[in-house]
């Protein structure tokens, strides 16, 4: 193998390098001709191709080859003019191999050093902390370039692997046929049309309002299932004319191929006892399509009806085909096994990733007892008497990572990021685990909360935060209903945040949220965390409007609120949150209008939490504000008896109401102190 190596590497040329990775590329000594075919390429213009070789080196064992294959993929980011990738690479570099030797003699510090301090790349390098003061919020009336008929469909994000930051979202715009590709700030990466939509994807499900696309990323190349359709995007270089970042589709229902009226997908639903239903996309037969298994160097594997077809990740040609797999059946894996369950199977089979032989049966939990996939291990459940086993297993061979955790029967949870579980039981414990480790990241005690009925975690670079979800019981004649977009569940109860780090809680206290509808899709890097909710109330008016409630990430306090927000009259909420550092600002856009919340650093008295809801009208002491007024009993002052600036008229259409500073109306409709002040503690007579 090095004297084939050393061949390979002395002729230099693309097509050596490639023979040599194709035949030995699960030995070591294929990733230095991994690192000199990258060269190559990149030389070619072959960006995507040379990236997808470089993302399986980035984290190698040998420092050197990950030190080298970090710093090709920061130059190959700034080719194509991804200079917040390209500044990604380098700290990262920076941070890890700071002695490696990666450019002649120089070492990654000295490289650094010498980046230019002007350009592009340099306001990138640099980090910018958004200030601590007052937030400045301002309105406008005019509508914008969002249409409140366009149909936005947030597509989750299934595998990330590579330059993307963490916190990318996706989403499909149904009228213009486009996808768009945000980062964690809300900024836009790439928005390339969708070439040709299948015609089911022009007349999705009216009756769900939960996505069932979803999508998985290797570096730059993003593919996306529509249901029935499977389509590979190049965003590393800039789409131009329609169609040009289109690499490659597939049609995998034949048979959705006739009339419009015969090719809608259906949103099916699964049970889950954790938690909010689980929705899967049905095709004319109520069978599951559109799922695929893993994108790697192997090539992506998905179900054609009866066939497992496994084809190349950039060009969509077939590497091999397996005939006479049950339709609908659940396909994942890893780079080295394929694992396909049939759709209500108790069996997977096991194939090679490489070629598709058979290797193996293995026996699996049924699948109303299976949670989620990670690799080629299986997180399912089963209910013991008052308890709930939670098990990881690898359906390959025993792992000595297996795990199993138990936990009360009314507890839910939910997966954060694919590779960690959130679980909350009802007396208040709460813990966030590694899917891989079964360790704790998060483990406390919290509020206890019943009937519990869901819970969502928003994760970001350096927390989690956790919002829970309680019965509510209407008692006004204000009803409260989601907002009109995809996947914004409502949460009735309390939010919290954790260090990423350590798990420590980062609020003095929780807040309090009665009736909000939560996006699950909101950027995630932005001091921002958006609420909103539609407000109808009965009687000759019957005013239906949008109410929008705005806090801060960083503490739970409030930044904007809005109660009377005017319909668009079309039922959709459609917006966007983007986050502009530079500026120190953060804009929220509707099709009716929009906020700009400027961040400055001008003194403001500590608040706490918000609290929202009756639960802003009671003046009982609660575990909250006993935390709180400890806090600032700790800093010498007292809890504060009013916050920022009362609900803003949002626009000027609607029912006007003025609220003089520090005043909401609660759910009955009645005016109550936002922040209702601190009981005193009662004195004995004769005492002090």
């Amino acid at each position: 193998l090095q004297a084939r190596l050393e061949e390979a590497l002395e002729a230099g040329t693309p097509s050596a390098l490639s023979r040599f990775v194709n035949y030995f590329g699960a030995h070591p000594s294929a990733d230095q001709a991994r690192l000199r075919l990258a060269e190559r390429l990149m030389d070619s213009a072959g960006l995507l191709e040379a990236e997808l070789m470089l993302v399986q080196l980035e984290d190698a064992e040998d420092a050197s080859i990950a030190a080298q294959a970090n710093y090709r993929l920061a130059q190959l980011m700034e080719r194509a003019q991804r200079w917040r990738e390209a500044a990604r690479y380098y700290r990262r570099l920076e941070q890890r191999w700071p002695d490696e030797v990666i450019d002649g003699e120089l070492t990654v510090s000295q490289v650094v050093a010498r980046l230019p301090q002007d350009g592009p790349l340099a306001p990138a390098m640099n980090d910018i902390a958004w200030p601590a003061g007052r937030v400045e919020s301002s309105v406008t009336h005019e509508r914008t370039s969002l249409s409140a008929y366009q149909r936005v469909y947030p597509i989750e994000v299934q595998q990330l692997r590579g330059s993307l930051p963490s916190g990318i979202r996706v989403s499909y715009d149904q009228q213009q046929t486009q996808l768009t590709v945000r980062d964690g700030e809300g900024r836009i990466l790439a928005s390339p049309t969708v070439a040709s939509p299948h015609p089911s994807m022009r007349y999705p499900s009216p009756s769900n309002n939960t996505s069932v696309y979803h999508a998985k990323v290797n570096g730059h190349l993003l593919l996306v299932s529509f249901g029935v359709q499977l389509m590979a995007f190049n965003l590393v270089d800039d789409a131009g004319p329609s169609g040009e970042a289109v690499l490659w589709s597939q049609d995998v229902e034949h048979s959705l191929d006739g009339p419009a009226s015969r090719t809608r997908v259906s949103h099916l639903p699964q049970h889950n006892p954790w938690g909010d239903p689980i929705y899967y996309a049905a095709g004319a037969n109520s069978m599951p399509v559109g799922r695929f298994g893993p994108l790697n160097e192997h090539g992506v594997c998905f179900q054609r009806r009866s066939e497992l077809v496994c084809v190349h990740p950039l060009t969509g040609e077939t590497i091999w085909i397996r005939e006479n797999v049950e339709a609908g059946s659940e396909v994942f894996g890893d780079e080295d096994y394929v694992i396909v369950i049939p759709h209500n199977g108790r069996q997977a089979m096991v194939l090679s990733a490489l070629d598709g032989s058979f290797v193996g049966h293995r026996d699996v939990p049924s699948r109303s007892n299976r949670w989620t996939t990670l690799g080629r291990r299986v997180l399912s459940f089963r209910q013991e008497g008052r308890a709930m086993k939670v098990r990881m297993e690898d359906l390959v061979a025993a792992s000595p990572a297996d795990w199993e955790r138990s936990f009360a029967v009314e507890s839910k949870g939910c997966v954060v990021e694919r590779d960690k579980l959130a679980v909350l039981e009802p007396n208040g414990k709460f813990v966030l685990l590694s899917l891989e480790t079964g360790k704790s990241i998060v483990a406390t005690q919290l509020e206890e909360q019943q009937p519990l009925q869901s819970i969502y975690v928003l994760p970001s670079a350096d927390r989690f935060l956790l919002f829970t979800n309680t019965t509510y019981r209407e008692n006004s004649d204000t009803a409260y209903q989601p907002p009109s977009i995809s996947d914004a569940p409502l949460v009735n109860g309390y939010a919290y945040a954790f260090d990423r780090e350590s798990g420590e809680p980062l609020w003095p206290s929780p807040a309090y949220l009665e009736q909000y509808g939560l996006p699950l899709d909101q950027p995630t890097e932005t001091p921002v965390v958006l609420l909103m909710r539609r407000e109808s109330e009965q009687g000759q008016s019957r005013r239906n409007q949008l109410a929008v409630l705005c806090l801060d990430r960083r503490d739970g306090t409030l930044l904007f609120e809005s109660t009377d927000t005017a319909s668009s009259g079309t039922g959709n909420d459609k917006y966007t949150l983007e986050a502009d550092p530079g500026n120190k600002t953060v804009i929220l856009t509707l099709p009716v209008g929009a906020v700009s919340l400027k961040f400055t650093d001008e003194p403001e008295p500590p608040q706490p939490p918000v609290e929202t809801g009756l639960l802003s009208a009671d003046t009982t002491s609660t575990p909250g504000a006993d935390a709180l007024g400890a806090v600032f009993r700790a800093i010498g002052g007292q809890p504060p008896n009013a916050v920022p600036p009362p609900p803003v008229q949002f626009f000027p259409q609607g029912i006007q109401r003025a609220l003089p500073p520090g005043i909401r109306l609660n759910a009955a409709g009645q005016p109550v102190p936002l922040f209702p002040p601190r009981p005193q503690p009662r004195v004995r007579p004769g005492g002090n």
